[in-house]
């Protein structure tokens, strides 16, 4: 199942990504979430998705984040302990 993350993702919309990705824990098929759409984040975001991949894991399940991460935020998903987030030609 695919996930496009669309606008702004800082702490006043947090909760409503965590209650989509909660409800797509419930189901079988593996999630993959695309942040090409994210156009604000501040580091709520990376906490949050940092949050739902051990949260997946836990419950034996898959969520992927595809690379897709807009150039302007790739420091901050550096930083937040997502290099997979920053392709090696951009570091």
């Amino acid at each position: 199942m695919l996930v496009q993350l669309e606008g702004g993702y800082r702490v006043e919309r947090v909760a409503e990504l965590k209650a989509e990705l909660l409800a797509c824990l419930c189901r079988e098929e593996p999630v993959e979430l695309s942040l090409s759409g994210v156009d604000d984040v501040d580091p709520s975001f990376f906490l949050l998705l940092q949050s739902a991949v051990r949260t997946y894991e836990q419950y034996g399940k898959s969520l992927v984040l595809r690379h897709d991460l807009p150039a302007r935020f790739r420091r901050e998903a550096a930083w937040a302990g997502f290099p997979e987030l920053v392709p090696q030609d951009a570091a």
